[in-house]
Order: C-alpha cells, then structure tokens, then sequence
C-alpha cells in the first residue's frame, strides 16, 4: 500500500458527505473538448499523486463514484473520473460514434490532454469493455486494473440481448416511461434504500435526451458478447496487477459465475478478489469504505 501525504484537496469538503446534492456534485467538475465534444470531469486529489481513472457503467455517470473518490484523495492519489459522452453533464452528441472503440479512443485522448502518462484504470458495468479496447490499443499506458462489477464472461453476464432490452432500444424517449423505469432500476441497484437525494442524482442526467445514449449502448450488446473471448484474450495477454470486487447481490453480473473466471481460468489470487456478502451493482457508492480500504491496500 501506498502511503502518502498531499497538502491540499481540490474537491470542497462537502463531497465527503451523503448528502452533496447533484448540483453540488456538478459545481466541481471541470470540462475539456475532445474530438470536438464537451467532457465533464472530476480532476481531484494532489496533482503529483499517482493517477486513478474511474470510468463509470451505464446508466450512471461520475456521480456513481462521489463517495469513493475523496478517500482516494486522502490516501494521496489522483482521480480521473469523466462523465461518457452522452452521459452526466457530458456533451450529448447524437451524430458522433458511440461504439464502445470510439469511446475507448475518446478516453485516450483525454488522458493524452491532461497529459497523463501512466495510470490505474478502475472500471464498473459497461466501463469493461471500454476499458478492453483501452488495453487492446494502449497497454504499456495502464499499470494496474481495478475491477468493479463488470463486464468480462458470458456466464458472469446475465444481461443478454433479451426481447426486453430490444423493446427498451425501438422505444422512443417519453417522459412519463423513463420516470417510471429508472424509478425501478436505481434503487434496484443497492441493497439497502436508496434515498432521495442519491436516487435524484442517477436520474436526474438521464433527462433531456439521456436515455438515447443508454439505449445506444443496449444495441451493442450483440457486438460486445461477440467479442468477449477476445477481450478475456487482450485481458490475459496485457497480465496486469490486477483487484476484482464484487457485489455478491448483483443480479446483473454474477459473483460466483466471476469468481469461477478469475481463481480457476485465470488464476487470480484470492486475496485479490473480494465478494461483498450484502453488496449489489453500485459498491462503490453503497459500499465506498470498504471498496476504497481494497484499493488502497492493493496499490
């Protein structure tokens, strides 16, 4: 574990807290243009610490990672946490590519503008394959990955392309469905309540147009599954110190079914893979302290 000390936090105290509002939390992202579209992002923690990118699922933003990131901070690392175009308060662009290749190159490029060199890539939910493109493309640019729920095996992935999520592609943006489906499926991603303030920072970026970018994502679910054999190969090629932690609740990506991938066809050690019992999808809201003290020992 990496002990240092830093002298000063760019993030306000009160993202120490539960209770920073969505507009709070937006006050303290900083934007850049890429590729000609507007990003938002949280650049926070001493600028020479040692470099964390923290790239979010779908359909979530930075906001997901609000409780996680000041303790990071305060270990004295540096965290890169950007909202995907589309999502948050990121540009939402509908004539760009959306591939999952376009925004791996997309979040390249922005570590290329802030002139980062080197970093730890932390991923949650879509951010897998993501950040497989990433390494397929730049591998000597990551030195070690922290996993988070994500996406890596078909038989960790219950999501399938199912009739469901074709209806949910076809179905144009209506107001009144969005409210009622994401009123649903946030809490349903905790395992204890989720109160108002944190439900209304995860809903409130899907208006104005958001869900076309989710929807955007779901179509690709066929092209992803094909391609997991060859991101599980890019996986085992780049070999990189790697940490998996998982929410053991998660109906969506398995636990058991991971684990079974990562201690027996990928020979991960066990002390680099930790299951939380009451854990859902979103740990490193819901269960920050513990996944930040796992982050920290591991780095």
């Amino acid at each position: 574990m990496i002990k240092l000390f830093f002298f000063f936090l760019i993030l306000s105290p009160s993202l120490f807290s539960n209770e920073i509002t969505y507009s709070e939390f937006s006050e303290q992202q900083k934007f850049i243009i890429v590729d000609k579209l507007k990003i938002a992002y949280i650049d926070s923690g001493p600028l020479s610490g040692p470099v964390i990118l923290l790239l979010h699922g779908i359909p979530t933003s930075s906001w997901s990672f609000r409780n996680l990131i000041p303790r990071l901070n305060q270990a004295g690392f540096r965290t890169i946490a950007p909202d995907l175009i589309g999502f948050g308060n990121s540009e939402r662009n509908k004539d760009v590519n959306l591939s999952v290749n376009a925004r791996a190159k997309r979040m390249l490029r922005l570590m290329f503008q802030l002139n980062i060199q080197s970093w730890v890539q932390l991923m949650h939910d879509f951010a897998g394959p993501i950040s497989w493109e990433m390494l397929n493309i730049e591998p000597a640019k990551i030195s070690k990955l922290i996993l988070l729920n994500t996406i890596i095996t078909q038989e960790s992935w219950g999501h399938q392309y199912t009739k469901f999520h074709q209806f949910l592609v076809r179905l144009g943006s209506g107001k009144l469905f969005d409210s009622l489906f994401y009123k649903k499926m946030f809490p349903a991603m905790f395992n204890t309540p989720m109160n108002e303030n944190t439900y209304n920072g995860y809903f409130e970026p899907m208006k104005n147009d958001g869900s076309y970018f989710y929807r955007s994502l779901l179509s690709q679910i066929p092209d992803i599954e094909e391609k997991l054999p060859f991101y599980q190969e890019v996986f085992q090629r780049v070999a990189l110190p790697t940490l998996v932690i998982w929410g053991k609740k998660d109906e969506t990506l398995k636990s058991e079914e991971a684990k079974e991938y990562f201690l027996n066809k990928l020979g991960l050690s066990s002390s680099d893979l930790h299951l939380i019992e009451e854990g859902n999808h979103l740990i490193q809201d819901e269960n920050a302290e513990f996944v930040a003290q796992k982050i920290l020992e591991f780095l």
